[in-house]
């Protein structure tokens, strides 16, 4: 599991603070078993994640940045109702 802080966390200590003991043995088939964790894969994956949000955070961060710019730009722009013309136009746009 990861942590807020993107560190990894053992969810152990939260789960049983939680859930009464033999939570998981009783309520679960033995058909839901999927198998043992492999540590070394688990951090892997757990690499990948973290890899993945700063990712999405870098991307994240560069689309708010154009959407700032786009609406600072149509900001920026006269009224369209003060345009009457084609020339109107390409003198209030060079400004």
């Amino acid at each position: 599991m990861l942590g807020e802080d993107g560190e990894r966390a053992d969810g152990s200590e939260l789960f049983r603070s939680i859930h009464p003991p033999n939570t998981l043995e009783l309520n679960l088939t033995p058909t839901s078993l999927m198998g043992v964790i492999d540590a070394e894969e688990a951090a892997a994956v757990g690499a990948r994640c973290l890899q993945w949000r700063y990712a999405h955070d870098q991307s994240r961060a560069a689309y708010e940045a154009e959407q700032r710019r786009t609406a600072e730009g149509r900001a920026a722009l006269p009224p369209v109702e003060t345009i009457l013309s084609l020339d109107d136009m390409e003198v209030k746009l060079r400004v």
